[in-house]
């Protein structure tokens, strides 16, 4: 694998449109979480292609270099071949892009503005400098790497309106000294004298002996993920109506198991056959456990939730939530807080290492949107199909891994090497980030809850989906997931509300719903034979909760076998509640705003100002007092102004007041928007002040 580090300066303005706008402008630029502009990995990806077909179809290359470096899709559920390149979206420095607006009309037949034409778009300025990576399964110096060296330092431009002008660039390649036309030559050498590239060796069909694990105990691994670019895992099919792809706020365990069988499968595929068909394997979903700014070593543990958490709607008056869960203990209508309902909120309970528990919701999980205008086929008869992409921001993942002590060696020598995973759709643009392995102990890690009427080990929640029968009459969802933990020995659930001593004791809730999916090797009975594409089950859907009679006994092992059948589907897997509803929401830390600028003016207001102690300089009219007199006599002005007043006054001017002198020295133009722009942040910072004070 072989990383390239992108520098592109805008040599020109950018319109990088999202195919998103609003009343007032009609194309927004594209932002990361953190609100910042941002050159999305899929503009760059589609970039490069353009200019490897270009080169191609101008040099007559040989068939096959284009899918060899950016993939094929399969069709009718047949195998595809998996890109060997994997882009980043660019982004650059906290308060370094400059963003303008652009607005522009088309004339009509006489001259004048056509009605209805104005057309307003947000644009990122030139000099702008954006930083990326691009990563090229490929050998420093072989064919794909070089051919992805040449077609990044032949961009010439990004955005919309290129063929207006807008949007040239330039790009650099961190410790590449050759110009694109010796590294054309070079290209041109190698595939005259080797034979083009072919696909993946993963991607190949590869005959496999088969192996077995000696017995014993499972090794139980926690997973940390932490995300560099967004990740998008649909838990619903899309939506031929709207095009509308929508990510689940959780990595399932399928795209666990998956990627964790992917690289075993890269080191020996024996192994990976062998690890798959084991009862001693199975994933856990990965559920979001920090904001990306938020990253610490103390990661907490995570249970999605859903059916039985509830949350006040509103703050009570000595602030903070009513928080409660009947899947710990019922309450009665009268004990909740006046005027506050209380609403069903999914999401992640979050367990931290000294025990509280804070509720992440849903909704309150940070997500990109995205619009791609996707190419459907080849020449005159390609069509042209809008997506919408709704995906998770970059965030810290936590997640369950068992799995038999061989290969768990294997997981994590893999890892120490390339810590480096993809999870998700289009993983060659997003998914991307590093997986960690840690031991863990499930009975310590899992069972530490405390409840206030009944022992550990008699509350579930469920986690992935519970696969049904197909022979079974689900009537009531509770009924059907009680049939399940009979069938499988973890006891009798309780349905209802029961009296026990005067008080009340919690029931299990479920829901049910559908899922289906498509593997690549066609394993499970298909919805045809003409494609791979599953046939859709019936499920018990994650946050469902299991409440047991009594305390479960060998936990362990009953969490590894879990519920229902399709474990190497990743279906079946459940974890023990925190034992004790959140004591607040979890919001993730924003990033803290960064002022700067680019601008002369901007840049040497700013020091005056934090030179000055913001709040402690001097204030907005006494500064627009010395800039009103610029060219009439401002440096006399100022000498005045400082000596009198006392110490006090004197105080304010003192840190700054040789600078000053020096600004009224220079262009008069620039010291008249050096003050302008002080006198501007000390307005603002003031406003702010006064506001945090009230």
């Amino acid at each position: 694998m072989t990383e390239l580090e992108l520098t592109i300066t805008l040599l020109s303005d950018a319109e990088l449109g999202t195919g998103f706008g609003t009343e007032a402008v009609n194309s927004l630029l594209p932002r990361d979480a953190r609100g910042q502009p941002i050159i999305p990995a899929s503009h760059l990806k589609g970039l490069l292609r353009e200019r490897v077909e270009a080169l191609k179809a101008l040099r007559d290359w040989p068939d096959g270099l284009v899918d060899a470096l950016f993939g094929e899709p399969g069709e009718n559920g047949e195998d595809g071949q998996s890109s060997r390149i994997r882009v980043s979206g660019a982004v650059c420095e906290t308060g370094e892009a400059k963003i303008i607006t652009i607005a522009r009309t088309a004339l009509g037949r006489y001259g004048v503005a056509a009605p209805g034409s104005l057309r307003t778009v947000e644009a990122i300025s030139a000099g702008t400098t954006f930083t990326g990576r691009v990563w090229v399964d490929d050998e420093p110096g072989g064919t794909l790497d070089l051919l992805t060296r040449l077609a990044l330092m032949s961009m010439e431009a990004l955005g919309g309106g290129r063929t207006r002008g807008a949007g040239l660039c330039c790009v650099r390649i961190a410790g590449e000294r050759r110009l694109p036309g010796p590294l054309l030559r070079q290209v041109e050498a190698l595939l005259r004298s080797t034979a083009p590239p072919k696909p993946s060796e993963a991607a190949q069909s590869r005959s496999v002996q088969a192996r077995e694990f000696a017995s014993g105990s499972p090794h139980w691994l926690r997973l940390v993920f932490r995300a560099d670019s967004a990740v998008c895992c649909p838990e619903i099919p899309i939506n031929g109506s709207t095009n509308h792809v929508r990510s689940g706020p959780v990595i399932p365990a399928s795209a666990v198991q998956g990627a964790i069988l992917a690289r075993l499968d890269g080191l020996d595929p024996a192994l990976a056959s062998a690890c798959f068909a084991d009862a001693r394997f199975r994933a856990w979903p990965l559920l979001p456990v920090l904001g990306a700014e938020d990253v610490h070593d103390d990661v907490p543990f995570g249970v999605r939730v859903d059916l039985t958490h509830r949350l006040s709607k509103l703050p009570m008056e000595g602030g903070g939530h009513d928080v409660r869960d009947t899947a710990i203990k019922p309450y009665h209508w009268s004990e909740v807080a006046g005027g506050s309902p209380l609403k069903s909120s999914d999401g992640i309970l979050r367990r931290h290492p000294d025990g509280t528990v804070t509720l992440w919701k849903a909704a309150d999980m940070p997500r990109l949107i995205t619009s791609h205008s996707v190419h459907l086929g080849s020449g005159p008869e390609s069509k042209r199909s809008l997506f919408s992409v709704e995906a998770l921001a970059p965030m810290v993942f936590s997640g369950l891994l068992a799995i038999p002590a061989e290969a768990a060696e294997a997981v994590r020598q893999a890892l120490s090497s390339d810590p480096t995973i993809c999870f998700g759709k289009a993983r060659s643009i997003r998914g991307s980030g590093r997986l960690e392995v840690h031991p863990a102990d499930p009975l310590a890690d899992l069972l530490s809850g405390r409840f206030p009427d009944k022992p550990p080990g008699c509350v579930f929640v469920v986690q992935s989906p519970l696969l049904l029968p197909d022979d079974y009459q689900v009537g009531r969802a509770e009924t059907a997931l009680q049939y399940l933990a009979e069938r499988a020995g973890w006891g009798t659930a309780l349905l209802d509300c029961e009296e026990t001593s005067g008080q009340s004791i919690a029931r299990t809730a479920a829901t049910c719903g559908i899922r289906f999916g498509w593997n690549r090797h066609g394993l499970g009975a298909k919805a045809d034979e003409r494609h791979r594409r599953l046939q859709a089950h019936r499920v018990i859907l994650p946050g469902s909760v299991l409440v047991l009679r009594t305390p479960l006994t060998d936990t362990a092992a009953k969490l590894l076998a879990g519920l229902g059948d399709g474990r190497e589907s990743g279906f079946g897997a459940l974890l023990p509640h925190p034992g004790m509803a959140a004591s607040e929401p979890y919001r993730p830390r924003r990033p803290p705003v960064t002022l700067g600028s680019r601008d002369e003016a901007g840049r040497r207001a700013l020091l005056l100002f934090t030179t000055a102690g913001k709040a402690d300089g001097p204030s907005p009219s006494q500064i627009s007092a010395v800039g009103r007199r610029i060219g009439k006599g401002a440096d006399a002005y100022l000498d005045k102004q400082a000596g009198r007043g006392g110490v006090r006054h004197w105080h304010r001017w003192e840190p700054v007041f040789g600078d000053v002198k020096q600004v009224l020295c220079g262009d008069p133009d620039l010291a008249r928007r050096v003050l302008r722009a002080w006198q501007d942040l000390a307005i603002i910072h003031r406003g702010t002040d006064k506001e945090r004070r009230s």
